[in-house]
This record gives structure tokens, sequence and C-alpha cells, in this order.
């Protein structure tokens, strides 16, 4: 696994991360910095875009078909 970008900051208490996606590092491999953020649990919030992301493709599907969050088919 590749290094962790320098950017990156994670706040185990609030789940809240900061990481800047344009450093060079994160580009040009993402997975280390995923793999930091999955110990957080299933979300963890992205405080330089503003949104909660989700850890796991398991959650993601889950979400998508939750039709308490707007789907309506």
């Amino acid at each position: 696994m590749s290094a962790l970008p320098a950017s990156l900051r994670i706040d185990s208490a609030t789940r809240r991360v900061s990481l800047d996606q344009r450093e060079p590092a994160f580009f040009q491999d993402p997975y280390a910095a995923y793999h930091a953020t999955r110990p957080l649990g299933p979300a963890f919030y992205w405080k330089d875009h503003g949104l909660w992301c989700f850890t796991s493709a398991e959650v993601v599907n889950a979400l998508i078909r939750d039709k308490r969050l707007g789907r309506e088919i």
C-alpha cells in the first residue's frame, strides 16, 4: 500500500476528515487514504467538501435502496 497523503487529517472523535484530493499522493493512489478512513465507521464527514462519505459498497447499496431517502421506485 502506498503512503498516506500528507494533507490527510482524521479526527476519530467527530469522524471528520480533511484531505486535499488534488495532492499527487492521493491522486495516484487514493486507496491508502480510503483504507485509513474505514475505522471511522460506515460514514465520515469530508470537511473540505461539506459532505458525508460512506466507506463500503454494502452501506452505499443499502442507502440507494432505502425509500426514506427519496427513492420513488
